[in-house]
């Protein structure tokens, strides 16, 4: 799937399959490798949380999924918060989310990316955004090459608010940054 902005701001997206025989890699993109486990696509990542911890993690490809790189690691990165997200069961469960330092994928390097603290690693759209994505599945590689929102910062994820009702489910989704940055979607956020 790629998506490309036009000049009147629409985003056009498209699904391209390709039959394995007749595939020529894209010329410009780098290749990184794709391993399929259980019908499952993952991908190894570089983590740096910190300047002390730097390892390198299994990433489920969620396509489905607003985030940018989700991992528990990013417990020991930067300005990691802890947000109430819901009640269940009587009782609050909490959640984390963080500042990795870097995060590696293939030859890309990107700095500063705000990233949920989850026990089962994963990678977003918010990453995959940066680029135009090709699955070759057959030969276990992704191609990924750099598209215009590739240099764009990462946003900080957005926290749940509990909202006191009689349906201990309900919650009200809110967006946030650092006080530093402003709110999300302010247009005076630097």
């Amino acid at each position: 799937m790629c998506a490309d902005e036009c000049d009147d701001g629409v985003v056009e997206k498209a699904l391209r399959v390709f039959r394995p025989d007749e595939f020529t890699p894209p010329a410009k993109a780098a290749s990184i490798r794709l391993i399929v486990e259980n019908h499952r696509f993952f991908i190894d990542a570089t983590l740096e949380p910190s300047e002390k911890k730097t390892v390198t993690h299994r990433l489920r490809v969620d396509t489905g999924s607003e985030d940018s790189v989700a991992d528990d690691v990013v417990k020991e990165g930067t300005n990691v918060r802890e947000t109430t997200l819901g009640n269940g069961l009587g009782a609050n469960y909490k959640g984390y989310s963080g500042v990795f330092k870097l995060v590696r994928l293939g030859p890309f390097t990107f700095r500063d990316v705000w990233g949920p603290a989850v026990p089962h690693p994963g990678i977003g759209m918010e990453m995959f955004r940066r680029f135009v994505v090709t699955f070759d599945v057959p030969h276990r590689k992704l191609y990924l090459q750099p598209n215009q929102h590739f240099d764009e910062a990462f946003p900080s994820p957005s926290a749940v608010a509990v909202v006191h009702s009689t349906c201990p489910y309900h919650a009200q989704r809110s967006s946030w940054r650092s006080p530093s940055q402003g709110r999300v979607g302010d247009k005076s956020s630097t």
